[in-house]
């Protein structure tokens, strides 16, 4: 299983830069959490990304000026700020599903169907364990 995890690990950096932007894989990760997102606080996506608030706000900040990111303040709690993406950061989102989408396509493509079929199985039961963890 750890191997399976490095293999993972280095295929995905090696996808990751392949892409064309300067962004961090840390500030790539906070940006697919936002992605489809409205009205989520910046405490619900530092957990989730699991990062310590204070590095979780430099990253935001770093993603605001990159103008992929806005920050608003909660109209009821002056202490809590609701993100989400710009335009923009939906751009980049989007730019990077498609070149992973296109990558495990070419991964898949020396499979057949049953291979294929038993893959996504797999990786949707292990996804669906590690988010209730």
């Amino acid at each position: 299983m750890l191997k399976f995890y490095f293999s993972l690990t280095r295929f995905i950096k090696r996808v990751y830069e392949e892409f064309p932007e300067e962004l961090s894989l840390t500030q790539v990760t906070i940006m697919f959490e936002l992605d489809g997102l409205d009205d989520t606080t910046m405490q619900k996506v530092a957990r989730q990304v699991a990062m310590d608030i204070t590095t979780f706000s430099r990253q935001v900040q770093t993603l605001e000026r990159k103008g992929y990111v806005e920050r608003v303040p909660s109209n009821q709690d002056r202490r809590f700020y609701f993100l989400g993406l710009t335009k923009e950061g939906e751009r980049v989102v989007k730019e990077v599903k498609q070149l992973f989408e296109t990558r495990f396509s070419e991964f898949f493509s020396g499979m057949n169907e049953f291979e294929k079929e038993t893959i996504m199985r797999s990786v949707q039961a292990l996804t669906n364990k590690l988010q209730n963890d």
